[in-house]
């Protein structure tokens, strides 16, 4: 078990090295998590390209929930984003506008 990857040197630069040390304590790399999900990170994004990968169930969840509200919208339609960004947001708000046709 590793207590916080967030804390270990090259997680955040995506290294290489550190994400061949976390793939030789496994066999499968599997996401759960849909708040990381985005970030190319060594224990998500170069991690998953050095073993067979898949989404858990609750990513899966996540994701058919996103795509059932961006494909069908019930209105009225609602956003609520949080974030310590705001401008990583603005894009996404964008593109949320666009894609459900307000």
């Amino acid at each position: 078990m590793i207590e916080n990857i967030r804390f270990e040197p090259g997680e955040e630069q995506n290294d290489p090295a550190l994400a061949k040390q976390l793939a030789e304590l496994g066999d499968v790399y599997c996401n759960d998590a849909f708040s990381v999900a985005h970030r190319a990170h060594a224990s998500t994004e170069a991690l998953a390209r050095l073993l067979p990968a898949c989404a858990g169930r609750l990513l899966a969840e996540e994701l058919g929930a996103l795509h059932a509200a961006l494909s069908t919208p019930q209105r009225p339609v609602v956003a609520v984003v949080g974030g310590a960004k705001v401008s990583s947001k603005l894009d996404l708000l964008g593109n949320l506008v666009q894609w459900i046709k307000l």
